[in-house]
């Protein structure tokens, strides 16, 4: 699925969620709302079984449910990818809302009363919870001093909000509690030359290649030359010759229209239409060759 919605009533003690799943442990019942994509769920998978946890199919969602189960809310702090999800602990009445570590999943919230209500999207937010969309004087100043981006945490309409990359929101009724469990820190670098060789190219080995593993293909955008020869040198290796060379893409706008004097009566001449194509230059397979046996060939540390 592309996004999550749905709410709980503390005082009902009722939670809804869609496309959401359900299981028992003993007598405790969890429930979660997940998308997103877990990197390392194989990993994760396999350490679960190792502690005693049965499987039933091979979704993300059930990796999430019964790692919350053996580990609690902490599990969050193992799992690597993109995501936003709701779990709810019916047992003692506590609804937790995740979000990645950099926030690459959107996820808003509002309270009304004792219910709060949470959505992928702020229009599905609206809708499902009646909230008008107005704009008081901090949204006001999030379209126009800011826009397009935004404020973290900020969901532009009154009473919207949004939970900040790497945190935790823990609703109860008698509580709201906002968590960070991870978050980028800042650190002197005291290696050497060779030191950060290693590590730089062990961390690329292992990161580039994890976010490829997914049910959809894979085409490399063509923004920076070098960093997308690096990134297929690195998916080449690591899975060549499972998959065949790369076909990149990139995207061009048309020049912004001059000024002109508009005829009455007259429209101003069409632009171009937006081009969406590009052909790899010949160069291409000689430089991905030459990228791929001339770097990254250190070992791990």
């Amino acid at each position: 699925m592309s996004g999550i919605s749905g709410w709980y009533d503390s005082y009902e003690k009722r939670f809804v969620g869609e496309q959401s799943v359900t299981r028992t442990f003993g007598e405790k019942r969890y429930t979660v709302v997940y998308s997103g994509e877990l990197y390392n769920c194989g990993e994760l998978r396999r350490e679960l079984e190792k502690r005693g946890q049965r499987f039933e199919t091979t979704d993300d969602t059930e990796v999430v449910l019964n790692g919350l189960f053996t580990y609690g809310t902490d599990f969050v702090k193992q799992m690597n990818g993109v995501f936003a999800f709701a779990f709810y602990d019916e047992k003692l009445g506590v609804l937790h809302l995740f979000r990645d570590r950099i926030g690459v999943k959107p996820l808003f919230y509002t309270r009304q009363g004792d219910t709060i209500f949470f959505a992928s999207e702020i229009e599905t937010l609206l809708a499902n919870s009646g909230v008008k969309p107005v704009l008081d004087r901090k949204g006001l100043n999030e379209v126009f001093s800011i826009g397009p981006a935004k404020t973290y945490g900020c969901g532009v309409f009154k009473g919207i909000d949004e939970v900040l990359p790497g945190h935790l929101l823990s609703y109860t009724g008698a509580e709201m509690k906002n968590s960070c469990y991870w978050k980028l820190e800042s650190k002197v670098h005291e290696d050497n030359y060779e030191q950060t060789v290693e590590k730089t190219a062990f961390l690329l080995e292992t990161a580039v290649p994890t976010p490829l593993l997914s049910f959809f293909p894979f085409f490399p955008f063509l923004s920076f030359l070098f960093s997308l020869l690096l990134v297929s040198a690195l998916f080449s290796l690591s899975f060549l010759p499972s998959f065949p060379l790369l076909p990149p893409f990139s995207f061009s706008f048309p020049p912004p229209r001059p000024p002109q004097c508009i005829v009455p009566g007259f429209g101003a001449p069409p632009l171009p239409p937006t081009q969406c194509a590009y052909s790899p230059p010949p160069v291409w397979p000689q430089a991905l060759q030459a990228i791929s046996g001339s770097c990254c060939t250190t070992g791990s540390g």
